[in-house]
């Protein structure tokens, strides 16, 4: 373990320095059109919306979740109900409104890995309504994006791991900031809302694993699982200046996730060495790692519904090869099965 509270990761080379320019194409085989990446109806944002109100009953049978792979949630922008996503055996994304866990339908895609969604508020793309957008890495290792089912766009890069997605402020600008692993093993960041792109955050990421990202009310946090086995966070204001990156401890490992259960308050979820579910409120009160219990088989995906004012869910694959959630109004939680 390294005792530090700073630590110095070791900057790895600049793998992603080639992709600067945005690149376009869908994930092999995806069926629809390729758009060019930029304001809000090209990324066709509130389509996951509009099936997941119109999902009432259960779709064509689908497959189940793949093995060991975490699902993400994303909060849907209305109400209490929220959007599950996972990647099914097939490779394929696949969501469903928590309202009605049964009711799967396909999303496309053709993903390694899980997908990280997120729920961008209105402005984020120069729009004036908000939308849910998923991130996945493709068969190529790229970064993709989908507004919507069967929708994926190219954003390039060579990613080594689970995108994680963050949306909010950053000074007086929306934001949506995604975070991976990249092929040397270091942390990068891409501003898809700025003429900045891919920002190199250094680090260690351990292998096998995925970092997280939360906008906390104007706080962007980035958490990484490091080399040591421990978590790590760095923070901005501002999208420009960074802290350096400062240890939360803990002995775990898989794909991170982090919610926001009320504004400038941080949570992340990760599996133990116990392959429990473990979280730590690294923003906020209650400091320190938890368990939360359970036997899972992922790592976690993790939101917040209302930007803070409703329930927080955690959900991650578990033994019996069902998706199950934790959830409840923090720091209330307990444990039910989501699909």
């Amino acid at each position: 373990m390294i005792s530090a509270r700073k630590m110095s990761m070791g900057l790895g080379l600049p793998a992603f320095a080639a992709i600067a320019a945005l690149t376009v194409g869908l994930v092999p085989g995806v069926a629809g059109a390729a758009s060019t990446p930029g304001p809000a109806a090209k990324w066709a944002v509130g389509s996951y919306e509009a099936h997941a109100t119109a999902a009432t009953a259960a779709t064509a049978a689908v497959p189940p979740p793949a093995a060991g792979v975490a699902p993400g949630i994303a909060w849907n922008g209305t109400g209490n109900p929220a959007l599950l996503f996972y990647t099914g055996s097939d490779r394929h994304a696949y969501f469903a409104p928590l309202t009605h866990p049964t009711a799967a339908s396909p999303a496309g895609g053709n993903l390694i890995g899980g997908p990280g969604p997120v729920f961008v508020p209105p402005g984020a793309l120069g729009g004036t309504t908000g939308g849910t957008l998923v991130f996945g890495r493709g068969t190529n290792n790229a970064l993709y994006v989908s507004g919507g089912p069967g929708s994926w766009n190219s954003l390039g890069g060579k990613l080594a791991s689970r995108p994680g997605a963050a949306a909010g402020a950053l000074g007086s600008t929306e934001t949506i900031d995604v975070v991976v692993r990249g092929a040397d093993g270091g942390a990068w960041l891409d501003h898809l809302t700025t003429t900045t792109r891919w920002l190199n955050l250094g680090g260690r990421v351990l292998a096998g694993t995925a970092p997280a990202a939360v906008n906390t009310g104007g706080t962007l946090y980035v958490l990484v699982v490091g080399s040591n086995h421990g978590v790590w966070v760095k923070r901005t204001t501002d999208g420009s200046h960074w802290s350096g990156w400062t240890s939360l401890g803990g002995r775990l490992g898989a794909e991170l996730g982090a919610a926001t259960p009320s504004a400038g308050a941080g949570i992340v979820y990760a599996r133990g060495g116990d392959n429990a579910l473990w979280y730590n409120e690294f923003a906020g009160a209650t400091a320190g790692w938890h368990s939360a219990g359970g036997r899972i088989t992922s790592g976690a995906g993790a939101g917040s519904v209302g930007n803070g004012t409703g329930p927080t869910w955690a959900v991650a694959l578990a033994t019996d090869g069902h998706i199950w959630a934790n959830s409840g109004v923090w720091p209330a939680h307990a444990w039910s099965k989501a699909l």
